[in-house]
């Protein structure tokens, strides 16, 4: 008669655990349901790429006229920074850019249209960037105007 009374007790346990769990599934956590295309109020907004929360303000372009760039020997020559800012060259085949001296000599054959320069400082802050493109453009458009 014990035993059958251990039995049942346990049964009776499993049970109830089971039925609560159940109960539970169905009425789920929370009732309220919400639009999905809606903003959550209580959440921030994504802050836009020029003025990122993380980083600050994006810094300015670098001046691609300050710039010089000699196709005989695929040199590129860049200007003086401040202390904590860097150059960063990101060629096409590169999945990301490379920090660079202030004379850096690039591969043959580099497609001047996707090669892009610009400034980074500690904490990731970076310009925009110009291309390759736009700094040979510039160093044509100083020699033309000289007589």
């Amino acid at each position: 008669m014990k035993r059958e009374w251990i039995a049942e007790s346990t049964f009776v346990r499993r049970a109830t655990w089971l039925g609560a769990g159940f109960v539970l599934v169905l009425a789920g956590c929370g009732t309220e349901t919400r639009v999905t295309n809606e903003p959550s109020p209580d959440l921030p907004t994504t802050p836009k790429i020029t003025e990122r929360s993380d980083r600050g303000k994006r810094l300015p372009a670098p001046d691609a006229g300050e710039m010089k760039f000699d196709s005989d020997t695929q040199t590129l020559r860049l200007y003086d920074l401040p202390a904590p800012a860097r150059w960063m060259v990101h060629m096409p085949h590169d999945r990301a850019a490379v920090p660079v001296v202030r004379e850096y000599k690039l591969p043959e054959g580099v497609d001047a249209d996707k090669t892009l320069i610009y400034i980074a400082e500690p904490g990731g802050r970076q310009s925009k960037s110009v291309s390759l493109a736009q700094v040979q453009r510039a160093g044509e458009a100083l020699t033309s105007r000289v007589p």
